[in-house]
């Protein structure tokens, strides 16, 4: 049987896992909306690259569900207690490069 500092460590060791991989991960889809400004010129070019995320965008954004539910797995008050605060940032955060998209 695990003790609870062991079980810890690996709360954190797993949670730390997959916010990393959801950091990388969507680099990709965050850099293509920075970089499309100097990338794509023309609505035929933004559309490439657009279509460049399109496969991947889903799995991607898969990463963020899963740290969220280990951080309620780990910590369900702490979890309780955040959102209200993240989901408006998350809403915000992510209507910036939609917004940005929008108005170009």
């Amino acid at each position: 049987m695990l003790d609870y500092t062991s079980l810890r460590l690996i709360w954190w060791f797993l949670l730390g896992f997959l916010l990393i991989a959801f950091a990388i991960m969507d680099g990709f889809d965050l850099g293509t909306v920075m970089l499309m400004p100097w990338v794509a010129k023309n609505d035929v070019e933004k559309r490439i690259v657009i279509n460049t995320v399109g496969p991947v965008w889903e799995g991607n954004q898969a990463w963020i569900i899963l740290g969220a539910g280990a951080i309620f797995a780990a910590w369900p008050f702490i979890s309780m207690k955040c959102c209200a605060f993240f989901i408006p940032v998350l809403f915000g955060v992510y209507s910036i490069p939609l917004l940005y998209y929008v108005a170009c």
